[in-house]
C-alpha cells in the first residue's frame, strides 16, 4: 500500500459510519457497500451498490430508496450522496499514489465486525454480486 495508511483508515472509517447513518436507524445485521469501476470510451464508469440485510436476514438493495417518494429530500438522500462522493474521493485517492483498484467492498456486521477488499480486475455488477452472495 503506497498511500498513507492513518488518511486510508481515516476514510474508510467514514465511509462506514456514513453507510451506517444512511440506514437512518434501521436494525441491520449484515452491511454490503461496493464501489465497481469500469471503463467506457475511455471514462471511468462507477457504480455503488449498497445492501443490508435487515435483523430477519432479508436482503434489502438500498439504491431502490433512490427511486421511492419518500427518499427524495430526505436525510437517506443525503446521506447517501455525501457516501457516494466518499467513495469516489477515497478511489481517486488511491489513484493519485498508483493504486488503481477496479472494485472495493466493505461488508458490515451489526456487531461493529468489518472488511474491506479490493480487487484490481474489471468485473461486472452482476458477478461483485455473485461473489457478495447477493444473486446465485
Amino acid at each position: 500500500m503506497k498511500e498513507n495508511k492513518e488518511i486510508m483508515d481515516e476514510k474508510i472509517a467514514k465511509i462506514g459510519t456514513l453507510a451506517i447513518e444512511c440506514l437512518n436507524r434501521r436494525n441491520f445485521h449484515k452491511l454490503i457497500l461496493g464501489l465497481i469501476i469500469n471503463k467506457a470510451n475511455d471514462a471511468d464508469i462507477r457504480n455503488m451498490e449498497f445492501f443490508y440485510k435487515d435483523s430477519d436476514d432479508k436482503l434489502i438493495y438500498f439504491n431502490e430508496f433512490i427511486y421511492d417518494e419518500k427518499f427524495n429530500d430526505s436525510i437517506e438522500e443525503e446521506k447517501y450522496l455525501e457516501l457516494q462522493e466518499l467513495l469516489f474521493n477515497l478511489h481517486e485517492y488511491c489513484i493519485d499514489f498508483g493504486d488503481e483498484w477496479k472494485c472495493m467492498t466493505l461488508t458490515i456486521d451489526s456487531d461493529g465486525k468489518f472488511n474491506i477488499d479490493f480487487k484490481y480486475d474489471s468485473i461486472e455488477i452482476a458477478e461483485w454480486r455473485k461473489q457478495n452472495g447477493i444473486i446465485k
